[in-house]
């Protein structure tokens, strides 16, 4: 299938198509037939409301895109005619050519009559362009970044849209064959036929196919001349064939003859018929195609007619045009031409061609390009489309600056509108006529913008074409000569196109590639042509009838979906019709709460608009007015950031708002067009010429979008008030995975439990479509919605109408009267309640379904959307549900179909062969009227069925489900490894693939073990090659970039992520537990381990919530998935780590196997009177065991008057206990006495510590949040109290030492003493602190933590024991540690802080830092140590900020004070401890995420680092005195080698050298045979790294440092002496404090992209000198060599910058003051260089002679 090519001239109009309504922005209207003619007006603009037909804007030969429907705002118009638009059809003509035959040779085929042969109408056929170019040499292949012919012939086949282009002279052979494949493969597909002899330098023919334009699938190439004749058998449209040959005909007279006779005996022996013989002829047939005009010798002519003759080929651009003079072979430096490169075809396909042309490529060769479009007869005819904004304009001063007045104007007019509303003149309408002024100036823009190059290209094609003309231009040598010079400029500037269009490339590729963007994904996409739509099978035809005509599909789609609208309407009274629906909604019996009704019933607010539309994403398909998102927000952010009162702007977000509360005030106007849309019908499966085998998706406008996603927003605050959770699609905190998982586990729980019955996967038939209006607001009125959503829902679908796009073409609109609108943000949620009466009926069925011990609802159904399951029990009836689904879709006029509805028997095996067997859901009771009809599937065992992405099914193999996901990931790795991605884009590309597309499945299915390493294998071929060694183990590049890792992701690792958000699930324990939870507790109480002893099994209430194990071993009979999740939860310890419970929590905790797990308690556990207590006391937790102690002896007074200490004592509480079957009250609640007793202090509710007040009431918490707003005095919240529900004591990764910790109690105060408090000045020193004269520089990490003047607890101190770098927060943090430890437990404590950060990170950050387990916390240890001391006082503790005027006072004098402590000792290292108890380990497993569990697990998992790293690392970390630079941590190394100056390719260079992963050296060393490449032959040593950059005498390394040094030396800044370790730390190199700042950003620039550059060349060079000339020792590059290949990636660089600064939007762009800061006195001759040289293409760096002595 071929793509569509818009590029292409379209035929003529059909004959009879008329305009009904021309709009024209600022005129009046026109209607067909007429003329207006609008004379010469200045700056016309738009002003008011727009007279516009009260009709709508579309007929039935009418499109809303059309280009007549603009006006050129703010500019003379001086003739605007509007005319019939009735084809003209010109009569045919037959073209002969009157040319010298001397030889009397039968003329060439004449082609037939064919009407309009260059068309000009606005429909054209879906057609691809070909194309013959003779290259002259294949040119430089090997690199995609050197200029090269393939590169620019890529960039012209995807300008140019051409899909077939044939080269001769492409001197390829195999090798270089296969560098193009991997360079251009993605987008290119080639066929090659090489010379038998010297192929790459002699003749050679190749067919390039464009994937994205044409089916490459089934292509077949055969040679019939090697080297010369190239034959191609393509797929081409509607399943027909294409047969392409390319010919490079030779040059002598004897060897030309014999190729004709070798080319004619070539396509006879294979049965070949060419349709296309394309390529250079090197003859002409005709003297007009030589210049000066001569005939070729006639021999070969006869020798190619009577080739063509037997084929009926016509020389498809002669016959176009029969008497132009143009030639593809204008030698240089001659005057003579010749059109050597010809078409021929045949007369079918030309007389479906058009667009011939002779063009000028950028590609460097001596020929030109001869192109034509060519379509097949049974091609479609393909429209204009949709019109849609550029997103460049959004960036186009000159577009605002014509928007920003007309939209001001209409602001203006819409707040004139508030007395003076009528229908004709409203908010709506307003909003329609200003969206169509805004399309008007961004159409005529779009035609303004046109670059100079294309326009100085453009008028010297036209001065050629006026030139060769000319009636004597046979004769005029002036003409000629004249026409050549132009012919050489056309050259030129199409060259220069091409090297701007490849810079623009590579620009944005460097801002934009190896990084999960939308370039870089749509770069790498699957290339394939875009799906046309050939024909369509007319309705009720028998044999089938099909439609081809493109608009008449259209059609016939429209009609279909419009009667799609009626099928299974029956036309009722309003009586019947409304009993129908109160049968359904009968059953709703929940209802919004009144503060939701108002919720929902108050106006659209500006803020709720401004939110919805910032979370809009970016980049989505625009409706029919063609304005994306980004213009909203565009206009938000102009009006946010320049609006003032001299330089006002649109207020989008206000004029919106208004227009969306007219309308909820008003109704929907009828002539706003507000609810228009379009179809895009997307191919499903099945016959592609049926429709209803295509998904209707519509594409609605922006701004209805934006208001239905407010309305959305607000449906989904309350929609938990009306659906039940059964229901999770797309509502808020419900998920997909919660049904699949029900589905799953029920298949085993109803084996484990014995309970048989059936899942019913039901399908229901175009549910989004089918749903009647009235129904959905007949259930919005009976869930007591309020009048004024209902009516704002009406009112979108009253007027809502809907056109289908079919290749291109529009049908006419039909109005949608049924069914949600897929597209629409509020359908989905629409969708759900519509639906709801379904789920209320199933659920107040008859029937039985299965109970679940724990829940109190029966599982009858779960529904995502429309996606539903059913769960019947085996003695459920199978007309009963169908009973139950019938009364729904009489009232909802939806259907199931039960030819797709399938079925899982669950429960025993024998169950499960005799539903099979028998249809029947209880196979013992026969009836044929339960039989499930036959069409409906019933899935065996090993047999998977697909519910919601999820393989269910009764002993399913699980790896085998895994295949074809596999297949993919094989797939798409092979497809993104065609772009030569570096570490770091391979990094992204796991993530994407491997990754990405395996974690739905791993989340609804489970990964198994051997899936995870085959994934796994996967990644580490995409990483190193495939079968390669690997330099570095995986396992070292899944550590994130600060530990030396790329964060590469660890497959294993994300699924025990996704075990542990299981146990996350498993372990909601509150009112929205889901009911799977609760039936794998039933399988998982089977399964206690052995060593847990005897349990009860009533009592097995959950594994984690006491004190029994569960058998994950072999013998275990729970599922495969249950068993890792449990192990998972082992492996890293998933418990309760809360460091202290509140009496709430410890009263919920079950009683029996009490977490505890105390032997003292567990011999209580299983006694008679424990029996008694379960039985009839019903003990369960702690609060029931309260209950049984405290139960008052009088139900009012709780006398103990009337107790009696026997078994028979008349009290009411022995009455009442012995009424429910105890035998002895007392004894039972003497036992319940003994266990509280017996529950250790730290979970029991009857110890818990007195309170001392320090814990922060609510009104403390909210002074808080001032204080952190306006800067006041803070107070430390100690409490460690775990509240909230039972799930928060739960963390995971909690350390097993802690387990065993003392509960975290604080002691009690003593008597307060006045006065008693410290107050400490904690501060980061900075790196130099002097007191007056000279002193002892202070050396960060250093802090201060200073009291008073000449107090002995002032101290320097400096933190010990971290990896971190230095910095004052580190110095800030070890002085407030050291403050908290000096400072008496029961004395206050106030903090007074230089900075922010304790501050933000003890009342800010602290709690989310403790919920992720303090993971990647800088500074971690030291902040637990402070948190853990604080928490452990007995006495409050405030910070407060220096901000103070005594603060300042006190700030001079810590300094002064550390400077005279740091000139007597050195500064007391602070240990980070935490108090006993008091040590918060592990993540909180209620807030836990995928994200944050795999990045616990990856610390728990990290490996240790590499010794040859270590050893390097340690070299690279020193400080260089001699060079200025401080010591580094390692984290600053990782990332100063991803600096954005520095290339990835580079990158990854040197992250090898920081690993030792280098192939130089020991390497080579270790390799028998290879092991004399572990020296240096020049320099006889062995090599290293650092002899390789730095030391290496041999050309090369001393050359490219002498040129560095020669540009640096430019900037007026010394060139220092290089060592390893300094060239590794580029990245990060630090500057004087001297040089300026404003220089500091440009130098940093200049420096990273000269040693970055320099090092990776001298490496490359070496690797050419050692490896790829290993055969001579000896051999090396001369110095011109190197100078030059220098020169070049500098000047690269240079050039690649300076295209990054011009980047069009929405790229981003590199900002033009950091390229001339970092190029500035480095140019060649810069000093008559004009300012704004950065946006010129001819500068150059200027490059110094090397030294002399380099040369010798």
């Amino acid at each position: 299938m071929l793509k569509l090519d818009p590029s292409v001239s379209p035929e003529s109009p059909r004959s009879g198509d008329r305009t009904s309504w021309i709009v024209v922005v600022g005129l009046r209207i026109a209607t067909a037939n007429t003329s207006i003619i609008h004379t010469s007006t200045d700056d016309l603009q738009v002003h008011g409301p727009l007279p516009l037909p009260t009709g709508r804007l579309w007929s039935s030969s009418t499109r809303p895109d059309s280009n007549d429907c603009g006006v050129r705002i703010g500019s003379r118009a001086t003739s605007v005619h509007t005319m019939d638009v009735s084809p003209l059809l010109p009569a045919a003509a037959t073209v002969l050519h009157h040319l010298p035959d001397p030889l009397s040779q039968p003329p060439r085929p004449v082609p037939s009559p064919r009407v309009n042969p260059n068309p000009t109408g606005r429909r054209t056929k879906a057609a691809i362009t070909i194309a013959s170019l003779n290259i002259c040499g294949r040119g430089l292949v090997g690199d995609i970044n050197a200029p090269s012919k393939w590169n620019t012939l890529n960039q012209f086949l995807r300008d140019k849209r051409v899909g077939l282009i044939a080269l001769q002279e492409t001197h390829l052979d195999d090798q270089a064959l296969l560098q193009i494949n991997n360079l251009y493969g993605r987008r290119l597909c080639v066929f090659n036929s090489p010379a038998c002899e010297n192929p790459t330098t002699s003749q050679g023919v190749a067919l390039v196919l464009n994937r994205e334009i044409v089916d490459t699938s089934s292509a077949v190439s055969t040679t019939l001349v090697p080297g010369r004749a190239l034959h191609l058998d393509m797929n081409w449209h509607a399943g027909q064939r294409l047969s392409v040959l390319n010919v490079y005909a030779p040059n002598s007279k004897h060897e030309q003859l014999a190729f004709w006779q070798s080319v004619h005996e070539g396509l006879r022996q294979h049965g070949m018929t060419p349709d296309l013989i394309l390529g250079d002829f090197n003859i002409v047939e005709e003297a007009i195609d030589r210049l000066p005009a001569r005939t070729d010798d006639q021999t070969q002519v006869a020798a190619l007619r009577d080739c063509l003759r037997p084929l009926s080929l016509i020389d498809g651009w002669r016959t176009t045009e029969p008497s132009t003079r143009d030639y593809t072979f204008p030698a240089r430096g001659s005057s003579t031409r010749s059109r050597l490169d010809r078409i021929y075809l045949s007369e079918t396909l030309f007389q479906n061609s058009y667009n011939w042309s002779i063009q000028t490529t950028g590609i460097p060769t001596d020929h030109r390009a001869i192109l034509a479009a060519v379509s097949c007869e049974a091609a479609p005819h393909i429209g204009k489309g949709r019109w849609t904004m550029p997103l460049h304009l959004l960036h186009d001063p000159k577009f605002w600056k014509a928007v920003t007045p007309i939209a001001l104007d209409f602001e203006r007019q819409l707040a004139d509108l508030k007395d003076h509303r009528n229908e004709a003149t409203n908010p709506q309408i307003l909003l329609h006529n200003l969206k169509l002024a805004v399309r008007a100036i961004a159409k005529k823009r779009i035609k303004d913008t046109v670059p100079r190059l294309e326009a100085e290209l453009a008028s010297s094609k036209r001065k050629l074409d006026l030139l060769t003309k000319k009636p004597t231009f046979d004769i005029d040598i002036a003409a000629q000569q004249e026409s050549a010079t132009l012919q050489d400029r056309i050259c030129e500037l199409e060259q220069r196109r091409y090297s701007r269009n490849r810079l623009t490339t590579s620009a944005n590729y460097a801002l934009n590639a190896e990084r999960p963007t939308k370039y870089w994904s749509a770069l790498n996409r699957e290339k394939k042509p875009r799906d046309i739509i050939y024909k369509l099978v007319k309705p009720n035809t028998d044999p089938p009838l099909f439609e081809s005509r493109s608009d008449r599909m259209a059609e016939l789609a429209r009609d279909y979906h419009d009667a799609l609208q009626d099928i299974g309407i029956t036309h009722c009274s309003a009586e019947t019709r409304s009993t129908e629906i109160n049968t359904a909604t009968a059953f709703i019996h929940t209802h919004l709460r009144p503060d939701n009704v108002q919720y929902l019933s108050a106006p659209t607010t500006e803020k709720e608009v401004e939110t919805a539309l910032r979370r809009t994403a970016g980049g989505k398909a625009t409706g029919v007015d063609g304005i994306p998102y980004e213009f909203w927000k565009a206009c938000t952010q102009r009006y946010q950031c320049l609006s003032s009162d001299e330089n006002p702007q649109f207020n989008a977000l206000s004029f919106l708002t208004a227009v969306y509360n007219d309308f909820e005030t008003h109704g929907m106007a009828d002539s706003s067009h507000f609810t228009d849309g379009w179809m895009c019908p997307l191919y499903k499966k099945a016959d592609r010429r049926d429709i209803a085998n295509y998904r209707p998706i519509t594409l609605l406008n922006s701004d209805y979008k934006l208001y239905t996603k407010v309305q959305a927003t607000r449906l989904s605050n309350v929609i938990d008030d009306v659906v039940h959770p059964d229901q999770a699609g797309f509502i808020p905190r419900r998920h997909i995975e919660t049904q699949t998982q029900t589905c799953l586990i029920m298949t085993d729980f109803a084996e484990a439990a014995d309970m048989d019955g059936v899942i019913v996967a039901l399908d229901q038939e175009k549910a989004y479509d089918k749903v009647t209006h009235d129904y959905l607001y007949a259930v919005l009125r009976k869930m007591r919605f309020p009048d004024a959503f209902i009516s704002r829902v009406e009112s979108l679908y009253a007027s809502a109408h809907t056109v289908v796009i079919i290749n291109g073409e529009l049908s006419t609109p039909f109005r949608v009267r049924r069914g949600v609108r897929q597209g629409d943000p509020l359908s989905c949620l629409l969708f759900d309640l519509a639906i709801e009466p379904l789920a209320c009926m199933l659920r107040a069925s008859d029937l039985r379904g299965f109970d679940i011990p724990g829940v109190a609802e029966r599982l009858v159904t779960k529904l995502f959307a429309d996606d539903t399951s059913a769960f019947l029990r085996s003695t459920d009836k199978w007309s009963t549900l169908w009973l139950i689904l019938d009364k729904w879709c009489v009232a909802s006029k939806a259907r199931f179909n039960d030819g797709k509805t399938e079925i899982i028997p669950i429960g025993s095996e024998t169950y499960r062969h005799d539903v099979i067997e028998s249809r029947l859901i209880d196979p013992r009771v026969p009836d044929a009227n339960e039989k499930i009809p036959s069409s409906v599937h019933i899935a065996r065992d090993g047999e998977p069925v697909r519910i919601l992405g999820a393989w269910i099914g009764n002993k399913v193999d699980n790896v085998s489900v895994w295949t074809p996901t596999l297949q993919k990931i094989r797939a798409f790795v092979r497809r993104w490894q065609k772009c030569r991605p570096t570490l770091q884009g391979k990094k992204h590309i796991a993530q994407m693939g491997p990754a990405g597309m395996s974690q739905y499945l791993t989340v609804v299915q489970g990964m198994p073990k051997s899936v995870a390493l085959e994934i796994t294998t996967i990644i580490h071929d995409l990483m190193w090659g495939e079968g390669n060694r690997a330099p570095v183990a995986l396992e070292h590049l899944y550590q994130p970039v600060s530990l030396g890792g790329i964060g590469l992701v660890d497959i294993s690792a994300r699924n025990e992520a996704v075990d542990l958000m299981w146990i996350k699930r498993y372990l909601t324990l509150d009112d929205n537990r889901p009911t799977w939870a609760y039936a794998m507790d039933a399988l998982i109480s089977k399964n206690a381990a052995a060593a847990a002893g005897p349990i009860a099994s009533d009592q097995q209430l959950n594994t984690y919530l006491q004190s029994w194990d569960v058998n994950t071993s072999h013998t275990s009979s729970l599922p495969p998935y249950i068993k890792t999740m449990l192990n998972a939860g082992r492996k890293y310890n998933v418990s309760c780590g809360a460091l202290r419970l509140s009496r709430r929590l410890r009263e919920q905790l079950p009683i029996w196997y009490h977490l505890s797990g105390t032997t003292a308690l567990r011999c209580l556990d299983n006694t008679a009177r424990s029996q008694c207590l379960r039985t009839h006391h019903n003990v369960v937790t702690v609060l029931d065991l309260l209950r049984v102690q405290n139960k008052p002896y009088s139900p009012h007074t709780g006398n103990p008057t009337l107790h009696r200490e026997h078994n028979r004592c008349p009290c009411w509480a022995c009455r009442d206990d012995r009424l429910h079957g105890c035998v002895h009250p007392r004894l039972c609640r003497l036992t319940a006495g003994e266990l509280l007793r017996r529950l250790p202090v730290e979970w029991n509710p009857l110890s818990l510590p007195n309170e001392d007040g320090l814990t922060l009431t609510h009104r403390r918490q909210e002074k808080n949040t001032i204080a952190m707003k306006e800067g006041g005095v803070l107070v430390f919240n100690p409490s460690v109290t775990a509240r909230g529900g039972i799930s928060e004591i739960f963390r995971v990764f909690v350390d097993p030492n802690c387990l065993q910790r003392p509960v975290a109690e604080r002691s009690r105060r003593a008597v307060q003493v006045l006065d008693e408090g410290i107050t400490a000045v904690v501060m980061g020193i900075p790196i130099q602190a002097r007191q007056g004269t000279p002193t002892r520089t202070v050396e960060a990490p250093s802090g201060m933590c200073y009291i008073a003047d000449h107090d002995g607890r002032n101290a320097m101190v400096t933190p010990a024991d971290t990896d971190e770098p230095p910095s004052t927060r580190s110095g800030e943090l070890a002085a407030a540690v050291y403050a908290a430890t000096i400072c008496p437990i029961d004395a206050p404590l106030t903090l007074i802080c230089q900075s922010h950060f304790l501050k933000d990170a003890l009342f800010r950050d602290l709690e989310q830092w403790e919920d992720d387990g303090w993971i990647h916390v800088p500074l971690s240890a030291h902040l637990r140590s402070l948190v853990g001391t604080l928490r452990a006082r007995c006495a409050p503790t405030y910070l407060r900020p220096a901000t103070r005027t005594t603060d300042k006072a006190l700030l001079r004098a810590a300094l002064q004070t550390a400077a005279r402590l740091n000139s007597a000792s050195p500064p007391t290292p602070v240990y980070p401890t935490v108090p006993n108890g008091f040590d918060l380990t592990g993540m909180r497993l209620a807030t836990l995420t995928q994200a944050s569990a795999y990045r616990g697990i990856r610390v728990l998992k990290q490996a240790p680092p590499r010794q040859s790293m270590l050893r390097i690392l340690k070299q690279v970390l020193r400080a260089i005195p001699e060079l200025e630079q401080p010591a580094l941590s390692p984290t600053s190394v990782w990332k100063g080698i991803r600096q954005a100056e520095i290339r990835l390719p580079v990158c990854d260079f040197m992250w090898k050298a920081l690993q030792g992963a280098l192939k130089c050296g020991e390497y080579w060393a270790k390799i028998p045979g290879y092991d004399d490449r572990a020296s240096c032959p020049v320099c006889q040593c062995v090599e290293s790294l650092e002899h390789i950059l730095l030391q290496c005498r041999a050309p090369g390394q001393h050359l490219v440092w002498a040129l560095a040094e020669a540009i640096w030396l430019r900037k007026g800044l010394p060139w220092p002496r290089l060592s390893l370790p300094a060239v590794l730390r580029v990245g990060i190199w630090s500057w004087p404090k001297t040089l300026d700042k404003s220089l500091v950003d440009g130098v940093t620039r200049l420096w990273r992209i000269l040693v970055s550059e320099s090092i990776y060349l001298i490496w490359k060079l070496r690797c050419e000198r050692v490896i790829g000339h290993a055969e001579d020792r000896l051999w090396s590059h001369c110095n011109t060599s190197i100078r030059a290949r220098w020169t070049y990636a500098i000047n690269a660089r240079l050039t690649l910058d300076r295209a990054m600064a011009k980047a069009r939007p929405p790229h981003p762009r590199l900002d033009e003051k950091r390229v001339l800061n970092t190029w500035s006195r480095t140019l060649a001759d810069e000093d008559r260089l004009p300012a704004d040289w950065h946006k010129r293409t001819w500068v150059l760096v200027g490059i110094s002679p090397p030294p002399p002595e380099v040369d010798g």
